[in-house]
């Protein structure tokens, strides 16, 4: 019984970590609260401990360690020694923030933190687009805004354009005919391209999965349909952002997390700010649900800085207080 508990247990994590959101039927569990394998694990070794089978208990435990990190994320500050004054010629500060369901969070803390050089905002459906509307944008003199997205700049905006990213087959999903858009800034004399991203939530088929029905639209409540979709998506944008030759950043919503093939892919030329320079888990989501398996904190990393091989990431923090939907990211870069 508790040997097959344990392969039971050992193979869903391995199919997370391998699969990720590539099949519906393990998708739901990559989204489940990370420390619950780990701790499920520690909890079979007890069982296997007080049942004598000590064996496998030990190799409960040693396998718990074992996948705790790549599920958890957990990384370590890396010091920098470099000049990281906002101005210093070269560095380049950036934020990106989901401004989702906020409950009326204000950033500017975090903004006044930071003192980045660029915000990116995804779903921001009500930010005004007025350097002088918000005090904490009145010193970002280049602000640009189409679809969901906003770019605010102290460097001037040279190109905005949205990103197709629905397929032909998905023609009839308005809502998923837009969900990234291409910045161009002059940084410093450089063209850099910034990607703002958010792509689609797989929130309705979750709660399709979990029996919890929120929305009457059948097209986004089907977790059969949607995780292809979601994949269709994911694998343009990739393909379109790998093309390109200038200095690139990406930014946003992913709605992935850093498990399976896709991330894999997503980094294979890119690299993940947070992993490379993070510290902590960096998790950015959920803020606004709580579960007593993370003592009400927020459980997902889904929020991203990428850059390409032309930056080299030195610093990146996740916000730390908010009861908004998804917590802010920001990181300092150089470019090489």
């Amino acid at each position: 019984m508790i040997l097959c508990a344990w392969i039971i247990v050992v193979a869903l994590v391995g199919a997370i970590l391998i699969s990720g959101t590539r099949f519906a039927w393990i998708a739901p569990l990559v989204f489940a609260p990370p420390f619950v394998w780990p701790l499920g694990l520690v909890l079979l070794a007890v069982l296997s401990w007080l049942a004598a089978a000590r064996g496998y208990a030990l190799g409960l435990l040693l396998t718990a360690v074992f996948i705790a990190g790549p599920l958890l994320g957990w990384r370590s500050h890396r010091a920098v020694h470099a000049p990281l004054v906002p101005g210093t010629p070269g560095l380049l500060r950036v934020l990106t923030w989901n401004q989702g369901q906020h409950y009326t969070h204000s950033l500017a803390p975090f903004i006044t933190q930071m003192q980045p050089d660029v915000i990116a905002y995804q779903e921001a459906l009500a930010v005004n687009r007025q350097p002088g509307a918000a005090p904490e944008l009145q010193p970002y003199e280049h602000i640009a805004k189409v679809g969901e997205f906003m770019l605010a700049s102290r460097f001037p905006i040279t190109s905005t354009a949205l990103v197709p990213t629905a397929t032909p087959e998905q023609a009839s999903y308005g809502r998923y005919s837009a969900k990234a858009a291409r910045f161009v800034i002059d940084f410093q004399g450089q063209s850099v391209v910034i990607y703002s991203l958010h792509v689609i939530s797989p929130r309705f088929a979750l709660d399709h999965a979990l029996g919890i029905e929120k929305d009457t639209n059948t097209k986004l409540r089907d977790d059969s349909s949607f995780w292809p979709r979601q994949r269709a998506m994911i694998e343009l944008l990739i393909a379109r952002i790998e093309a390109e030759t200038l200095p690139t950043l990406v930014l946003g919503d992913w709605n992935m997390p850093p498990l399976g093939p896709y991330y894999r892919q997503m980094t294979r030329r890119f690299q993940d700010a947070h992993a490379a320079v993070g510290q902590g888990y960096g998790f950015t989501c959920p803020g606004d649900q709580w579960t007593p398996l993370t003592l009400g904190e927020p459980w997902l990393r889904i929020d991203y800085v990428l850059c390409n091989s032309r930056w080299e990431p030195l610093e990146c923090y996740t916000e730390e207080a908010s009861k908004a939907q998804h917590r802010a990211v920001a990181a300092v870069l150089r470019l090489r």
